[in-house]
């Protein structure tokens, strides 16, 4: 995915980069970047811009990428998961890539539940909170 440094391209060009990476225009992005063509296209370009320098970063291949985003997604279990499974695969991603990125990110998501709750549980020992007040 390259990068933008432009803020005048137009929605169409907008919309081609994810209809390039997902194989079509998911809806969410589809109405914002219909909604902001008119209301705002500064802050339309802004945004883009900001969005595909992040993906185009030069660490990552395009497939890790979408691994990280599968996962940073997954975690939050966010719709857009759906999309950025897509995009894993159109770039070359197998399913145990996915499917190991969806179950590192549960575990991190879970462990988070976990030790925080254990920890309250241990920070309280026996307290029942009787006799406090709010």
């Amino acid at each position: 995915m390259s990068k933008i440094d432009d803020n005048n391209e137009d929605r169409t060009g907008y919309e081609d980069r994810y209809v390039d990476m997902f194989g079509t225009l998911p809806p969410l992005p589809g109405k914002r970047i219909a909604y902001l063509s008119k209301a705002s296209p500064d802050l339309l370009a802004r945004g883009e811009k900001a969005r595909l320098n992040a993906f185009a970063n030069n660490a990552f291949s395009e497939k890790t990428t979408q691994l990280i985003l599968t996962a940073l997604l997954a975690a939050q279990a966010s719709p857009a998961v759906k999309w950025h499974i897509r995009a894993a695969r159109r770039a070359g991603a197998s399913e145990k890539e996915i499917c190991d990125a969806i179950e590192l990110a549960g575990a991190v998501a879970s462990l988070g539940v976990l030790n925080t709750s254990y920890a309250v549980l241990h920070d309280l020992g026996d307290d029942d909170g009787k006799g406090e007040t709010p």
